[in-house]
């Protein structure tokens, strides 16, 4: 494992979670800090009138700390269709210096929720991570395909994460440890035969309504080297509620202790496991650059999963590059396209240098997941997000942030978003491109568009749009489509940007 471990000394804190629906939980951790590190939350309307917000912010046991409304006269408005508000915990009186927790967010509007993490560390350096989040609608287990514990060459990559409970009553989870170096379970929390804890009498740690579980290199019970998945694992509590009516979410956070690289994704419900997946941007030293590596997770290692890949894309000559290869799962596997032995693909056949504009079609005969990271082999930029099902593909999609060479405080300068759109069965698509927000005439910029297969829309080349536009955006297509959004800090030294799934609308 070469991409992303705790710094001595460090201790994670700020760690947050949102789902998306109607009711919605955030949630932060209490150990290890990158630094001085705040959370925010964006949140774009997705429905047809006017939204009212309330966010109710919960201390790590679930007890209330504060309350915050939108509208409320001068510090938020009502939030219109489409349009987007962003809320920094930082910025929020009723809030401690160094509140860690949750919050229930409750909206009379659908809406669609992005959920950022902000450190400043050390000399000046940024570091960030984000990613929209879902409800889990009832499902008895929970999929984290990718998590490191001192992996890599040096130790020095590393992931924390969290899992909270969105129920009413006791959640009982297990933690089940898949290694790729034994393809294998290598762990459970608790071990079994554990004396079971009060409230789960069949097993699990209990998670009380509203409170969180958080695991870091400290805590996660698995030695150094460690690279794979972890599947949460519900069961009936002591109150008889079964797993399907336990709701649970989580999220993990990917960092490296010798580099500013920052990326994070959020937990993978069954419904997000599939048999069809697609990756919507794969490449090799693009630009000679950027690469992506992806983690392959089995919903069921019991029943090995037949995995087939097409890999396709352009070369450096801007010739089409098409490849296909097929390999058994049976709990998890990384692959990495900037290897020439490590990229899961026939022995010997490689993705050309400089492969851009890639995506990639993930088949398979048992339900997986991805979590596809991309990085920069010239600076600390990390990125992470997660394969998306085929078949969750929608002709609307929502983008709760996207910028314009904004600017956002002293040094944080040139703030800008790029959006990449595919079209799920790789053919053509006329789309609507809008951007939405109060500040703009009329309260939108839009125009209709067609693309094949792919295209990227980069907000700094939008000319109609004005600089320091900071807003929403709805895309429109006669095709199924799916879209990441992706928001950079631009100069700011450090990992400066953050990538995120868009929110289909149902």
């Amino acid at each position: 494992m070469r991409a992303p471990v705790l710094a001595p000394g460090r201790c994670l804190r700020g760690l947050l979670l949102l789902p998306l629906a109607t009711i919605l939980l955030l949630l932060g951790s209490s150990c290890y800090s990158l630094h001085n590190e705040n959370s925010w939350i964006r949140i774009q309307n997705m429905g047809s009138a006017n939204a009212t917000i309330e966010i109710k912010y919960l201390s790590e046991e679930g007890q209330t700390v504060a309350v915050q409304t939108c509208p409320t006269w001068g510090v938020c408005p009502y939030i219109a269709p489409g349009a987007g508000w962003t809320f920094a915990e930082s910025q929020n009186p009723a809030l401690p210096s160094g509140f860690v927790g949750s919050a229930i967010i409750t909206s009379d509007q659908p809406i669609a929720v992005l959920l950022a993490k902000d450190a400043d560390g050390n000399g000046g350096y940024y570091e960030t991570a984000g990613d929209t989040v879902s409800l889990n609608a009832g499902s008895d287990k929970l999929y984290l395909p990718l998590v490191i514990n001192r992996d890599g060459y040096y130790q020095n990559w590393d992931s924390r994460f969290a899992v909270q409970n969105m129920g009413s009553t006791t959640a009982c989870a297990t933690l089940v440890y898949t290694s790729n170096a034994t393809d294998a379970e290598v762990h459970r929390d608790p071990a079994p035969g554990a004396t079971p804890q009060p409230n789960c009498p069949k097993g699990g740690v209990a998670i009380a309504p509203g409170g969180t579980l958080f695991r870091s290199f400290l805590t996660m019970g698995v030695g150094p080297y460690f690279t794979g998945s972890v599947r949460v694992d519900l069961v009936q509590n002591g109150q008889g509620t079964p797993p399907s009516q336990q709701y649970i979410v989580a999220t993990t956070d990917i960092f490296s202790s010798n580099s500013r690289h920052f990326s994070g994704y959020s937990g993978l419900t069954s419904a997000d496991m599939g048999t069809s997946l697609v990756l919507p941007l794969i490449e090799r030293t693009a630009g000679g650059e950027w690469s992506t590596d992806f983690e392959i997770m089995n919903a069921d290692p019991a029943k090995p999963a037949n995995v087939s890949i097409r890999i396709d894309g352009w070369d450096g000559n801007n010739q089409f590059v098409s490849k296909t290869t097929t390999f058994p799962v049976r709990s998890s596997r990384q692959c990495f396209q900037d290897s020439d032995w490590a990229n899961c693909l026939t022995p010997g056949d490689t993705l050309p240098q400089n492969f851009h504009d890639g995506t990639a079609w993930v088949t398979s005969d048992q339900p997986v997941g991805v979590i596809v990271s991309r990085g920069s082999n010239r600076g600390d930029t990390y990125v992470s997000y997660r394969g998306l099902r085929v078949d969750s593909a929608g002709q609307q999609v929502y983008l709760p942030l996207v910028n314009k060479n904004s600017a956002t405080g002293g040094s944080r300068t040139g703030w800008s978003s790029w959006v990449r759109v595919m079209v799920a069965d790789g053919g053509p698509a006329n789309l609507r491109i809008r951007y939405i927000d109060p500040s703009l005439p009329g309260g939108e910029v839009s125009y209709s568009t067609s693309m094949y297969r792919t295209n990227t829309f980069i907000t700094p080349w939008e000319q109609g749009l004005p600089d320091g536009f900071v807003g929403s955006m709805v895309i429109e297509s006669d095709r199924p489509i799916v879209a990441l959004g992706n928001v950079t800090a631009g100069p700011f030294p450090g990992d400066s940007d953050l990538m995120y799934e868009g929110v289909v609308a149902q």
